[in-house]
């Protein structure tokens, strides 16, 4: 009976002995930055004192500030080294330099941010609903604005100005026999800025007419 314990509890020492090290050692770090931090406060506030007042720091302000910096290191220290998941100093889940979880947190940022942005070119290329007409209208910029000319319909070149665009969807409605429900204002980042007079005409006139007025924002320039 005693052997057959001792077969069952001698594979798992190796692996007690190491995680009871790794403790250890996490301790004495939460040990090593309380007295670092102490000692670093009580000479930061003596070093003020000296050079501000030049006279030497009174006792109970000096241990009060030794023990702040103790327990600000040790707390510091204590979440640095016993992170979740971490196998030892700075290991896996530390937002304090380790390779883990912490250091992902921009990158699934960026993931979102990526996918928010997917998720509105689609949205520019579905159909529109059944029985609705959307027009698409994209926002000129820069060097591509001519005169007052800052819009360009979908599906053509020429860029128009305001009364330009409106009799063109006037004209589109009487052609096709259909009735404008929604104005798509596509605003690329080298195109005019959304608060552009421009674009604030174009949403007073859709508004004007009923129109429902969606302003997207693609990232990058236009294509």
């Amino acid at each position: 009976m005693i052997d057959t314990l001792r077969s069952m509890l001698l594979p798992l020492t190796p692996l007690a002995v190491i995680d009871v090290g790794m403790n250890l050692l996490k301790i004495l770090a939460v040990a090593g930055g309380a007295t670092v931090g102490g000692i670093g406060g009580g000479l930061l506030l003596r070093l003020i004192a000296k050079v501000s007042f030049g006279r030497n720091t009174p006792r109970v302000p000096l241990r009060i500030v030794q023990a702040l910096g103790a327990t600000g290191m040790g707390v510091f220290v204590y979440y640095w080294a016993f992170n979740s998941g971490g196998s030892g100093l700075g290991g896996a889940g530390t937002t304090f330099g380790g390779k883990g979880q912490g250091t992902s947190l921009s990158a699934d940022l960026d993931a979102g941010k990526t996918k928010q942005d997917t998720a509105k070119a689609d949205t520019l290329q579905e159909k529109p609903p059944a029985g609705t007409t959307i027009v698409r209208v994209e926002m000129l910029g820069g060097a591509r604005v001519k005169g007052d000319r800052f819009y360009i319909l979908d599906g053509e070149k020429e860029a128009k100005n305001l009364a330009e665009l409106r009799e063109a969807v006037r004209v589109q409605q009487q052609k096709d026999k259909i009735t404008i429900e929604r104005i798509d204002i596509v605003i690329y980042e080298d195109s005019v800025a959304p608060d552009h007079p421009a674009v604030r005409d174009l949403e007073k006139w859709a508004k004007q007419n009923n129109l429902t007025v969606s302003v997207w924002k693609p990232a990058g320039a236009a294509p």
